[in-house]
């Protein structure tokens, strides 16, 4: 009888094993990190609300989210706020010349824009 019992008590413990293991979730490997850049992650964030005939409510705002999350990211981000033509044309000058090779640039704005003949601005 105690073969019996001993027989019994190994399969109770291969059920059990097999039941923990079928229950547990299966393992996922993070994702991979995206390959190494030799440069930097820079971004120039743009929030433009303060138009004289149609003012917007949130492009600041939504700019400014931006840029905590991408600096989150390990972005180093310019921000322009609210700028004027001339400051705005300047804010790229700067930003495209400090571009290095081998830089990720991610250029974000938010405030008025259109299309004529499939070409984008930015207001």
């Amino acid at each position: 009888m105690s073969n019996v019992n001993t027989k019994l008590t190994a399969i109770m413990i291969g059920l059990s094993a097999f039941a923990c293991y079928a229950q547990s979730p299966p393992v996922i490997n993070p994702p991979s990190p995206p390959p190494a850049s030799s440069g930097h992650r820079v971004a120039l964030v743009i929030g433009n609300d303060a138009y004289p005939q149609q003012p917007l409510s949130n492009a600041v705002n939504d700019a400014k989210a931006m840029a905590v999350g991408l600096s989150d990211a390990g972005y180093m981000v310019t921000t322009a706020l609210n700028t004027s033509l001339s400051e705005l044309n300047s804010q790229f000058e700067v930003f495209v010349n400090g571009l290095n090779s081998g830089d990720i640039a991610l250029v974000y704005y938010a405030g008025h824009g259109f299309q004529i003949d499939g070409e984008n601005y930015l207001v």
